[in-house]
């Protein structure tokens, strides 16, 4: 084909994508422009066969028509007469999305079929028996994932088009090129510790790989053989009813770790071992495909990615204006732990309960942890409202921020705490990143990754309310109320929302003078000790404090988080550098018969 056909076809689709947005009331600026209209032709150059065999990643701000972008390639094609015929996957994260997406593909007759796992979903359009015939083909995330396992994309004709691998391939939301995989030193013997015959075998290999990890060091490599991830494919298959689903879990992270090398890293104290990596990579043949994720700009993944992989080219995408918005910032620890402590849920709730209650009738997003049986942070909002019978109050918990339209006229959010996985996790995120290449993320890079990733999920949360109806690059009124941990400036918050006015909500808490001193001699002395441990008897001189003195000090939340902020742990007799990513050697027992570890907790 020539470009002009290339040409042809991404005009006609931007023709098409502008004159929906307007129905929609929305009018792009000209830098969204020129980046929606390089979308559409990469979108034409891919169904030509034009494009390099790389990923490309579209970053446009949620609200600036990126569904509406793939809908308007469709209907220039169908225009086309399906012309050039190499089809088209769209893959999604979730069945709302699915379901969301076909009902606009229904209403345009455009021909599709469904492959997830959803027999109800499959039923849609064509039929699963007809993807093949079908222009379209709509699946999930984890069935491409599924698929690709051990073969390549251009083998799996379930994706096929017309007998061909389609052409246009569109992953929709955040991708890693492999998927992370984490397995705990502690499970591995509490799997071992419960299995029955005829698993003993497999029980005395776990116990082995767990004392081999004991005692290494952090950094260390490790390979989990064949006949254990079959043995704990076998086991996952037959389910037995004695096994808990926590059990479970590790049996399936085994299974997939075959030939694969896991990292050693040490996540806070001797019980807190793990193998760290990544598996299942994308075969290198699902390239060219693209990636629109509105997150792009500001994770950190896509960075490792481009630095190792070479093959992620960054599309133009234009960030919004965020002069609209006011982010009202509150550095004040509210994890778990901490909402858990009762002052410091009291301090947070209270003032949250002053901002809905300054106008009533305004109404409130509250984004916050999912409620479980030890804490329920909708719960306790209301608690400290006056009265909620008359408020107009919605919740969203972490992990269901992510593709909702449902809140999109709501102009006052509060969002509460960080969606974070913890370092092991981000540790396993990077090396999917990095598509198993057995990345050693240095603390610079995890660093960066804890902050990208609270920023990634910040945005997706954000743009659940009113500020995502941007018009003209600028985006919609909102006043963000964000309790957020202390490793987040206003500068993090400014990379996110470029033009935003950020404002001090309330103050940190902050530290008596003793305790400052206390904290400081502790840091200092640390410092000078070459191993990393000091008597408590050692900070009452430095510190000019008293034993009970100390005993009050580490009873405040405030001052644990501080400490824990520097690394610094303690026990009964002792402060020592806990944090720092070292292994320290654990005793161990090894008896003939069971061959079983017993760590320390």
């Amino acid at each position: 084909m020539t470009t002009t056909t290339i040409h042809d076809l991404s005009k006609d689709s931007l023709a098409y994508f502008n004159f929906s947005m307007s129905s929609f009331g929305i009018f792009q600026d000209s830098e969204t422009q020129d980046s929606i209209e390089e979308l559409m032709e990469a979108y034409s150059k891919a169904m030509h066969g034009a494009l390099e065999r790389k990923y490309y990643l579209s970053s446009l701000d949620p609200g600036c028509g990126k569904t509406e972008s793939i809908i308007s390639f469709l209907k220039a094609w169908k225009n086309e007469g399906y012309s050039p015929a190499s089809g088209v996957l769209i893959s999604f994260g979730s069945k709302d999305q699915i379901l969301s997406f076909i009902g606009r593909l229904d209403s345009l007759k455009i021909p599709y079929s469904c492959l997830t796992s959803d027999d109800d979903i499959n039923r849609c359009g064509n039929g699963v028996y007809n993807t093949g015939s079908s222009h379209v083909l709509i699946t999930t995330h984890q069935m491409i994932r599924s698929r690709c396992k051990g073969t390549s994309f251009e083998h799996l004709e379930e994706f096929f088009f017309d007998d061909k691998p389609r052409a246009l391939r569109i992953w929709d939301e955040g991708l890693v090129k492999a998927e992370p995989l984490s397995i705990k030193v502690l499970d591995l013997q509490f799997v071992a510790s419960i299995l029955r015959p005829p698993y003993r075998r497999f029980a005395e290999d776990l116990v082995s790989l767990a004392a081999s990890a004991i005692n290494g060091k952090a950094g260390d490599r490790f390979t989990v053989s064949g006949d254990m991830t079959s043995s704990a494919r076998a086991i996952c298959i037959a389910k037995p009813g004695y096994l808990p689903k926590e059990a479970l879990r590790t049996l399936e992270a085994i299974a997939k770790a075959r030939g694969i090398s896991l990292r050693l890293g040490s996540y806070g104290g001797t019980s807190s071992l793990a193998l760290v990596g990544a598996c299942d990579p994308l075969p290198d043949d699902f390239a060219p495909a693209f990636i629109l994720d509105a997150s792009g700009r500001v994770r950190g993944t896509y960075a490792i990615w481009e630095d190792t992989c070479g093959d992620l080219v960054r599309l133009p995408s234009k960030a919004n204006d965020y002069s609209s918005l006011t982010v009202h910032l509150w550095r004040i620890g509210s994890g778990n732990d901490a909402l858990l402590d009762a002052d410091r849920s009291r301090t947070i709730f209270r003032e949250v309960a002053k901002v809905i209650e300054e106008d009533r009738y305004e109404p409130t997003l509250q984004i916050s942890k999912m409620p479980d049986d030890r804490l329920d942070t909708f719960k306790l909002t209301k608690d400290h409202l006056s009265r909620h019978d008359d408020v107009e109050l919605e919740f969203l918990h972490w992990g269901g921020h992510l593709a909702t339209n449902k809140y999109n006229t709501i102009e006052r959010v509060i969002m509460i705490g960080a969606y974070d996985y913890g370092r092991q996790a981000r540790d396993a995120l990077a090396s999917a990143a990095a598509g198993c290449t057995g990345i050693a993320p240095d603390e610079k890079v995890a660093k960066s990754l804890l902050k990208s990733e609270y920023q990634h999920n910040l945005l997706q949360g954000l743009m659940r309310s009113n500020a995502r109806n941007a018009k003209k690059g600028v985006c919609g009124k909102c006043e963000a109320y964000v309790v957020v941990p202390e490793y987040i400036t206003p500068a993090d918050i400014e990379k996110v929302f470029p033009g935003c006015t950020v404002k001090i909500w309330c103050d940190p808490p902050a530290l008596s003078t003793g305790e400052q001193r206390m904290v400081d001699a502790i840091s200092r002395l640390l410092s000078a000790s070459s191993t990393g441990k000091i008597r408590k008897g050692l900070v009452t001189k430095e510190a000019g404090v008293d034993k009970s003195f100390i005993s009050r000090a580490l009873k405040k939340l405030e001052v644990r988080e501080k400490l824990h902020s520097l690394g610094i742990e303690w026990n009964t007799r002792h402060f020592y550098r806990g944090r720092d990513g070292k292994v320290v050697a654990l005793r161990r027992t090894d008896d003939s018969s069971s061959r079983q570890i017993n760590l320390p907790l």
